[in-house]
């Protein structure tokens, strides 16, 4: 007996999680099955997530910039 089956892949930028990707997944299963599966939390999420992520790179950032400045200060 065979069994029929599909695959589904999203591509993603990083090694982090990624809710938008998972969103649009299930938007796809939504309308290939019409599950009626809300979306919008998880796309919440994933803004949220991305916002704390622009905020720990730009504090990383800022904190790179004022080592460089300790460093170039005690240079005679």
């Amino acid at each position: 007996m065979k069994t029929p089956y599909s695959c589904l892949f999203i591509e993603t930028h990083s090694a982090l999680p990624d809710s938008k990707a998972a969103a649009i997944v299930i938007g796809i299963l939504n309308d290939v099955f019409q599950l009626k599966l809300d979306t919008q939390p998880l796309l919440e999420q994933a803004q949220r997530f991305e916002q704390k992520l622009r905020d720990l790179m730009e504090r990383g950032r800022v904190a790179s910039s004022e080592q460089e400045k300790k460093k170039l200060s005690y240079v005679g």
